[in-house]
């Protein structure tokens, strides 16, 4: 434990003076942007995956698993697409934020980490909820069922875009940026 221990002001990692902390800030909210997609990405991942089982086991009509059945496959497959996507853009963000090495030197990289990031979240929630509900009307009924893994899934999901920052922020901020912008591909490069 720490009883009365006093650190000389030089010792603080980050004060108010120290200009290198103030870019703490952003690399800080970066990071915690990409956890949330990561996390409900996940959730989507699950819900492909349970799709995945319930159209295999289930059969049709004909005694031949839903999974043949050309509607699904091509459902199953626009999830897999968004999903992919999605996934994409986390994990280039994650290397953008990972390219931040010192400060102040890589100051420019976390305005770019920043921006992929608050992309990354914005897509991966959006996509997370769409897989999960597309999965959920794949499924049915059947998600409401007992101790269903798709109903907990639905339930939750719905909250990943209501974590900082919510999208109409980031909306907002790209939206600012391109209209402000001399040209709308050159804003994208940052």
């Amino acid at each position: 434990t720490f009883h009365d221990v006093v650190l000389p002001e030089a010792a603080l990692v980050a004060t108010s003076k120290n200009p290198a902390a103030a870019m703490l800030v952003p690399f800080e909210m970066a990071w915690h942007q990409l956890l949330i997609p990561a996390l409900y990405l996940g959730a989507a991942a699950r819900a492909i995956d349970e799709c995945r089982s319930f159209l295999r086991a289930t059969t049709g009509r004909d005694g031949r698993p839903l999974a043949e059945l050309d509607g699904m496959i091509v459902d199953v497959g626009r999830m897999a697409i968004e999903y992919r996507g999605a996934y994409s853009l986390v994990e280039k963000a994650g290397e953008a934020l990972a390219d931040v090495k010192a400060l102040p030197r890589d100051a420019a990289r976390i305005e770019w980490a920043v921006n992929l990031a608050s992309a990354a979240k914005y897509t991966g929630t959006r996509v997370a909820e769409s897989v999960v509900t597309s999965a959920r009307r794949i499924v049915g009924a059947r998600t409401f069922a007992g101790d269903n893994v798709m109903e907990r899934l639905s339930n939750e999901v719905m909250f990943a875009s209501l974590g900082p920052e919510v999208s109409a922020v980031i909306e907002r901020r790209y939206g600012k940026q391109i209209l402000e912008s001399a040209s709308f591909p050159q804003t994208l490069l940052w």
